[in-house]
């Protein structure tokens, strides 16, 4: 939660959602797409209100392993992220993605993420970042919706105004392609019970999608939410 928000507000939105979570349910829809991106040979196709957009996979594809079994293990310890998404990442040495995604995106929440070997001179970026989209939402920016053409992010609008030479600012990436492809695994979180105005892991798990941009250490890590949004491969 360090690399989110560690407050106490925070900490009891975490556990309250961590409660209503079912852990086996996401450990099992984490094997199935586990076992579906290891042998999707053409692409997935995502929609949803507002969404369309399409990836086709390389085979190169880096998958962040998630938790595929609901217990863990004596002396065993593991992030939420493990147990609620199945992140397709970067190459970090190549900074290339094993996908290539192309359409648009309607976001409903976000989440900002430093890394905790982020240098303290660069912390501020993650606060900007957060800051903006408290604004935004205070003024009626969201959803807010993404044009997405080869895995680079050409356009983020909230309302009328496009951000993202701002996104691109505080992540310290011109740019602006995406570093995380992740499907989210706990059906148990009701996306209308789900408080977008803070900024917790947790909401990122939500039955769906989400994007990121950004590495967390050289600025933000920025996660666009978007529930609901159905996936299938490309056929």
């Amino acid at each position: 939660m360090v690399s989110f928000d560690p407050s106490i507000q925070s900490v009891i939105y975490t556990l309250q959602m961590l409660a209503a979570s079912n852990f086996a349910s996401a450990a099992a829809v984490n094997r199935e797409w586990l076992e579906r991106l290891q042998s999707e040979t053409d692409g997935l196709i995502m929609t949803g209100t507002g969404t369309n957009l399409s990836a086709k996979l390389r085979p190169d594809l880096r998958v962040m392993r998630p938790h595929t079994e609901p217990q863990l293990g004596p002396g065993e310890w593991d992030g939420i992220g493990s147990y609620f998404e199945i992140g397709m990442v970067l190459d970090r040495d190549q900074y290339r993605a094993g996908y290539d995604a192309t359409g648009q995106i309607s976001a409903v929440g976000v989440a900002v993420a430093h890394h905790r070997e982020m240098p303290a001179d660069k912390l501020a970026h993650a606060t900007r970042a957060w800051d903006l989209f408290t604004r935004l939402r205070e003024e009626g920016g969201f959803p807010l919706r993404l044009i997405v053409d080869s895995s680079y992010v050409s356009h983020v609008y909230a309302g009328a105004h496009d951000i993202v030479e701002e996104l691109a600012e505080l992540t310290q990436d011109p740019r602006v392609i995406l570093t995380e492809l992740a499907i989210g695994s706990n059906h148990a979180l009701d996306p209308h019970t789900i408080d977008w105005t803070l900024n917790c892991q947790i909401n990122e798990g939500a039955y769906g999608i989400h994007v990121g941009i950004g590495n967390g250490v050289s600025g933000a890590h920025i996660d666009f939410i978007c529930p609901g949004v159905a996936v299938a491969g490309i056929e």
